[in-house]
């Protein structure tokens, strides 16, 4: 398995990695899409990432991440 590769909303345009194992969750919200990863935040919730790609896009490269 790999990191997936995203592409953060803030700070706009730079990369992120996330171990496909640790997400939780994927919702599209307005137009981006939130990663909940099963790392709390300091209030005890799973954490957000939110990303600029698609919800299939998202989907999708998650899918590769965990075949590899």
């Amino acid at each position: 398995m790999r990191l997936a590769s995203f592409t953060s909303t803030l700070p706009a345009g730079q990369n992120i990695f996330i171990n496909p194992a640790q997400i939780l969750a994927v919702t599209p919200f307005n137009n981006m899409t939130h990663i909940h990863v099963a790392v709390p935040n300091q209030n005890g919730t799973p954490f957000i990432y939110a990303v600029s790609e698609s919800l299939q896009a998202v989907r999708h490269e998650i899918n590769l991440a965990m075949a590899n």
